[in-house]
């Protein structure tokens, strides 16, 4: 029997394989350096962490970078103060996998924090950060598509899928010093500083990827001087970079993701000694994903009029993105204080996370995040409240009845709340969600065949048979069951691809 002539396709997919984490732990004890006025009552305590670069060495997957402690308080004169402290990240963790073609991206959040006052000028600190790390393979498969031996029968099909050419991670450092404007005071505390990161523009060319887009940083302060009021500065740094994408192109299908990995804000004094200057500096991560829609021809199933054949099939998943999601939804909820509200002094959402989960042909949308309220009671006292914010919507889908995945991310572009009672407040919240929706098909295909020389040859059938359906079934699998050809059924029988109920069918003899 001579060697099979074969034709195989090949699909390029990226997928997650990994995911594994590493945590530290924190426990310091924070002593008040003599600028620090003495603690009444602690607000809140902050433990931000950021990452500075990731690494993949051997199995070792590492992270480092540093986090941030602020502790916010209320201090004798019942005025918001507040202490900043910084301690290093240096995490690390063992992988275990024979990985080909990965990228790795972390980011990290903060577990848990507890705050206890040991004095009047010392705090004791506990609590864990944790560094989650995805680590993307690009892994190619291939499959029979074609057998030029005219005794192999071959059950084909066709499929459209998402082909990925390349797919790489840039990080890169934005810095620049701000000035306040003349009119804003002298900063006193820095209590809270947030950031992210938008995609104005992005644009594929040979071997490349040209983005353009904006680092947005909201830094809240109280002034050197005066009473508990909190004043909140927006600076935006324009980002622009060239991420290298080999085998991409003009025609490319490129998808993009940026995220801030660390964030650090520092006052500082100008030419005059004042407090006037922000020295404000950024890790950003930019995740680039190149693709190709085309169309597949894959084997489903094989059989030979003349001898045994040996199968090795392999499950795969064909994708096609059939929506994307781009857009910011202005959510409002009202939340009530027990202590009553004067003033709405800052908010800050924290613990922010966005999903997508899929149910028959329901896509369901959810966001999350833990909104930290500063604010003045009835009394005019400061005071401190966390509050869930929560909501979920199912965006319209141009697809029914198949089978869909999807990926999302979210970030809170501003937030405000509004006094609405006594004790009550409403918060308005724009959100901002990337991410999109794939149909997704999972096809048992035929990656390999080959002839089982150890097995006598298929005996050919030269008896005319008479045969009697089942409801439901294939020409292909009677054709398989007593060695002939779907095309000679068809011809002796005059019928089609679907077979009429009590339906007689002559099987030809080979």
């Amino acid at each position: 029997i001579m060697p099979l002539e074969l034709s195989k396709n090949s699909i390029t997919q990226s997928s997650t394989a990994l995911c594994p984490t590493a945590r530290q732990n924190i426990d310091l004890q924070l002593n008040l350096p003599d600028y620090c006025t003495d603690i009444k009552r602690i607000l809140k305590c902050c433990v931000e962490p950021g990452i500075s670069s990731v690494s993949l060495k051997g199995e070792k997957l590492s992270a480092t970078g540093g986090v941030t402690i602020r502790l916010i308080y209320v201090n004798d004169d019942d005025k918001t103060d507040c202490y900043e402290s910084r301690a290093d990240l240096d995490v690390s963790t063992e992988i275990n996998g024979n990985l080909q073609n990965v990228t790795v991206t972390a980011c990290c959040k903060t577990d848990y924090v507890n705050c206890r006052a040991m004095s009047q000028r010392r705090v004791y600190v506990s609590g864990s950060v944790t560094v989650n790390f995805s680590v993307l393979e690009e892994r190619k498969k291939e499959f029979l598509s074609e057998c030029k031996e005219d005794h192999v029968q071959l059950k084909k099909s066709a499929f459209k899928s998402r082909n990925i050419i390349c797919q790489a991670e840039k990080s890169f450092d934005l810095s620049e010093t701000v000035s306040l404007e003349s009119d804003k005071p002298d900063i006193g505390k820095i209590l809270f500083a947030n950031a992210f990161a938008v995609v104005d523009s992005k644009k594929t060319v040979t071997g490349k990827m040209l983005i353009k887009g904006e680092l947005v940083c909201d830094v809240v302060y109280c002034p050197d001087k005066g009473d508990n009021k909190m004043l909140k500065l927006r600076h935006t740094m324009p980002i622009s970079q060239i991420i290298d994408l080999a085998g991409a192109d003009e025609k490319s299908n490129c998808m993009l993701n940026l995220s801030v990995m660390r964030l650090m804000v520092n006052s500082k004094a100008d030419s005059t000694g004042k407090n006037r200057l922000l020295e404000i500096a950024a890790k950003i991560s930019a995740l680039a994903k190149c693709s190709e829609t085309k169309e597949f021809s894959c084997v489903l199933d094989s059989y030979s009029i003349k001898c045994e054949l040996e199968t090795e099939n392999e499950t795969v998943d064909f994708c096609v993105p059939v929506a994307e999601i781009n857009e910011t939804r202005t959510v409002r909820k009202s939340f009530e204080l027990q202590k009553g509200i004067k003033e709405i002094c800052s908010i800050k959402a924290e613990d922010v996370c966005a999903k997508i989960t899929f149910n028959e042909n329901r896509a369901v949308v959810s966001f999350s995040a833990l909104l930290i309220v500063l604010y003045l009671d009835s009394k005019g006292v400061p005071s401190c409240a966390e509050k869930s914010f929560e909501f979920e919507y199912e965006p319209n889908l141009p697809v029914k009845n198949v089978k869909l995945s999807g990926e999302i991310c979210g970030v809170v572009k501003d937030v405000s709340g509004l006094i609405t009672g006594k004790d009550s407040f409403e918060v308005s919240a724009d959100v901002f969600l990337q991410g999109e929706i794939c149909q997704q098909t999972e096809e048992r295909v035929v990656k390999n065949i080959t002839v089982d020389e150890s097995k006598e040859g298929t005996k050919e059938n030269s008896a005319l048979i008479i045969y009697y359906p089942q409801k439901g079934e294939k020409l292909w699998d009677i054709a398989k069951k007593y060695n002939t050809t779907v095309v000679l059924l068809k011809e002796e029988n005059g019928c089609g691809e679907e077979i009429g109920e009590e339906r007689m069918l002559i099987i030809p003899a080979i």
